[in-house]
């Protein structure tokens, strides 16, 4: 058992603004003057004036909600207990208090791959990489994964655990689970983004030999079913970058990637409505070739239309020459041919009111004054104009085409990047546990570890380290840290090497008592199963002496002592120190009190101690 008392301090300062009011009084100064003149006026002038027009004008006319048809949810949904659920009216997306909002955000990519996690958490941990996050103003992350990732014992690779250790023994799923959760503690949304369907590679069809379809719905609906009710996730994007045999209405089951959105759609909303079904679009449309995701034939005569009423997003993807040499790139207009291209394949959709629209991807190494950061800087000039929401690839600096927002060292951010997302961001989608977006409430955890050298070892060791997942310090001298062994018996994979059987409360009570910094528990042995190293009479210790034992001896210390913080604040700092060497010195200058226990204790060190134990627990009720 393990407690923590912490302290928790507020600063906050007043201020008293103190207002003076002057009013200024000026004096009557008399002046004499002259008698008024008497002046003859000529009589008034009549004037016929014509009578009133009467003129029929119209009522003035109310102003137009564009949201009237749509400021509920159209399907009718109670809220969520917690967080901020949406639903679409028209071209906008509609949070609370049916509020546009916007979706400004980024990918974090990896466990689509065989790490089965976020890349970056060999060097970085998770939970300050999404407090970066935040802390950039992104408002959104889009979490691509894949099928692989959700195989029922999927071990992610990659992690260093020293760094993330609350991540140790977690599945790729169970990774996933913090994640989501970590960003709803932050204030942040997210996208699961069906990446691949094997993490070997990406796939054209949203199914393949190995992942069919019913494959892809059903991993689908399990993703609906466990996160329902976490109000960290907004959207599922279906399938990412449909293309090649990939159509738009075809009516060929095999291919028509509509239908098969609206398929995996209705099935994911009829278990969790809340969601956003997020749908890209295909590569082709005839002789028309445009990006892998990015272009939307004629939607508005065929629409993507699903059960649940107000979930349909568009989100098509757009690169720009650093990815391919596109030949609108190299047109003698270029950039300013840019727009019209964006309205014919995805812009449409929303200035037709057929949908939102969230870029999905987009990205590239440069903004500056070449051709991809011409592109990339027009390109959110674009979908700012428009109120669109956007998505950048990637957080990640590890993208081969593209880069990152982060710089090589996984920690620094591509300042011009940064910049240039700066202007174009929108305001938070939700608080987070805190009530402050971006700020996770923290929580205080302790990590132990063995350090005694093997089993067979009668010295117990152990180091304690205090973690706080929290973005706010803490000041140690506000923590107090209490730790003791608890009586078990022991099996498989434990670490005890000594089985006690003692009142913890009584024990705790007497070193309050006592008044002393540090206290020892001890019991009679006489030399039984471990040497004596105690002289302790009427209840005080006259001395302890591990190493140099003496007849007098016969109490050894029982192994549970409490210290008060300002004995181990007089050690010096970074050296080991024997606890028996500080004890010994603790009795000798009469500031360790004793506390005399019964039951005898258990050595599980050997193989004779061994069978004691078992022998003793064995007996016990």
């Amino acid at each position: 058992m393990r407690r923590l008392n912490v302290r928790v301090c507020a600063l906050g300062a007043g201020v008293v603004v103190a207002v003076a009011v002057a009013l200024l009084v000026r004096t009557r100064v008399a002046v004499n003057l002259p008698a008024p003149i008497a002046v003859n006026l000529p009589a008034p002038i009549a004037v016929n004036l014509p009578e009133p027009i009467a003129a029929n004008l119209p009522a003035p006319l109310a102003t137009l909600d564009p949201f009237a048809a749509c400021r509920h949810d159209p399907a009718n949904l109670a809220p969520l207990p917690e967080g901020t659920t949406f639903h679409t009216c028209g071209a906008r997306i509609l949070g609370v208090d049916a509020q546009p909002v916007q979706i400004t955000g980024v990918s974090w990519f990896g466990m689509e791959t065989g790490t089965y996690a976020p890349h970056g958490l060999w060097t970085r941990n998770w939970r300050a990489m999404l407090d970066q996050i935040a802390t950039l103003g992104f408002n959104t992350v889009r979490l691509p994964f894949s099928n692989d990732a959700l195989v029922a014992g999927q071990m992610p690779q990659g992690i260093n655990y020293d760094i993330n250790p609350d991540l140790a023994g977690k599945s790729g799923l169970q990774v996933m689970d913090m994640l989501i959760q970590g960003a709803g503690d932050r204030g942040l949304k997210v996208i699961l983004d069906r990446h691949r369907p094997k993490a070997d590679a990406q796939s054209e069809l949203w199914y393949t030999d190995a992942v069919p379809e019913d494959r892809w719905i059903a991993d689908w609906v399990m993703l609906a079913l466990r996160y329902k009710g976490q109000p960290a996730l907004m959207g599922m994007d279906l399938h990412n970058e449909p293309r090649g045999p990939a159509t738009w209405d075809s009516g060929d089951q095999a291919t028509d990637w509509r239908l098969a959105a609206q398929r995996a759609g209705n099935a994911i909303l009829a278990v969790n409505p809340y969601v956003l079904i997020f749908v890209q679009g295909v590569e082709r449309s005839g002789d028309d070739w445009y990006w892998w995701g990015g272009n939307f034939p004629h939607t508005e005569s065929a629409p993507l239309q699903l059960d649940v009423p107000g979930r349909v997003v568009y989100s098509p993807h757009d690169y720009g020459p650093g990815v391919y040499a596109q030949p609108w790139f190299s047109a003698a207009d270029f950039p300013n041919n840019l727009p019209a291209i964006w309205d014919s394949h995805w812009g449409y959709l929303a200035k037709q009111n057929l949908g939102p629209v969230v870029l999905g991807e987009f990205g590239g190494r440069s903004v500056g004054d070449d051709a991809d950061g011409v592109w990339q800087r027009t390109l959110m000039d674009y979908v700012q104009q428009n109120g669109f929401g956007w998505l950048s690839w990637a957080f990640n600096p590890d993208s081969g085409d593209t880069g990152g927002l982060l710089s090589d060292d996984w920690l620094n951010v591509v300042q011009a990047k940064a910049d240039l997302y700066q202007g174009h961001l929108a305001a938070p989608l939700d608080v987070g546990s805190s009530g402050v977006f971006g700020l996770a409430q923290g929580r205080l955890g302790v990590r132990g570890r063995s350090t005694s050298p093997g089993a067979q070892t009668n010295n117990l060791g152990f180091v304690l380290q205090i973690v706080n997942d929290g973005p706010s310090p803490i000041d140690l001298h506000d923590v107090e840290l209490r730790y003791w062994y608890k009586p078990g018996a022991p099996g498989a994979g434990t670490k005890n090497t000594q089985q006690v059987d003692i009142d913890y409360a009584a024990v705790v009570q007497a070193f309050r008592a006592s008044g002393r910094p540090a206290l020892m528990t001890v019991l009679r042995n006489q030399g039984r199963w471990d040497t004596s190293n105690v002289i302790f009479r009427e209840g005080k210790l006259l001395r302890y002496d591990k190493k140099n034992p003496v007849p007098e001896m016969d109490f050894i210390d029982y192994g549970l002592a409490a210290l008060r913080r300002e004995v181990v604040e007089e050690l010096p700092a970074e050296h080991s120190i024997d606890l028996a060497d500080l004890y010994s010195r603790l009795v000798g200058e009469n500031r360790m009190a004793g506390f005399e226990v019964s039951h005898r204790f258990y050595e599980i060190g050997t193989p004779q101690g061994l069978a004691e134990t078992e022998r003793y627990l064995s007996a016990r009720p």
